[in-house]
């Protein structure tokens, strides 16, 4: 589901404003991050060693927040282990943004994701995901539990990647 064309199928957001809206870059729906800190991701199995590229295609409209794309690798316990890549994203126009990186050698899983880091109010918009390398692992994100309203649990795995989010844009 890279373009939401099935709403949040597959996805795990972190904060229930989060919405899917028309104002897609391709197909008729994408992402839309609310104005508090937000975001959404998926989890994959990784294969340590095995290169990895996030690419998708976002925007922000009136905001002053950080916002940033990333790829992040964690190990079996979901300890953040290298964040190998972040891109901001600062284009008012939907662009591309690219995020890759290798695997490290205890490298689990990889998670594929957009943040918005501060509240204010104005949105940012994204769509078209494809991460390539993925192993044939198959999506985790089930393994990231989130409550009935689209917010995160409080599972160690949700606290540890909750935990972990904020540092990468810093």
């Amino acid at each position: 589901n890279p373009g939401f064309e099935q709403s949040f199928t597959g996805w795990v957001r972190w904060d229930a404003n989060n919405a899917i809206v028309p104002d897609a870059r391709s197909g008729t729906k994408a992402v839309r991050l609310g104005t508090a800190a937000s975001g959404i991701g998926q989890g994959l199995a990784a294969t340590p060693g095995q290169n990895y590229s996030l690419t998708a295609y976002a925007k922000r409209q009136n905001s002053s927040a950080n916002a940033v794309l990333g790829l992040t690798f964690f190990d079996d316990q979901w300890r953040g282990i290298n964040a190998q890549s972040v891109a901001n994203i600062n284009s008012s126009n939907y662009a591309t943004y690219t995020v890759s990186g290798v695997a490290p050698a205890n490298a689990r899983y990889a998670i594929a994701w957009v943040s918005k880091q501060a509240a204010d109010s104005g949105y940012v918009f994204a769509d078209d995901f494809c991460l390539t390398g993925a192993s044939s692992g198959g999506a985790v994100s089930a393994s990231l539990r989130q409550n009935a309203d689209g917010t995160w649990s409080s599972a160690e795995a949700v606290r540890s990647f909750e935990t972990y989010l904020p540092l990468l844009a810093n």
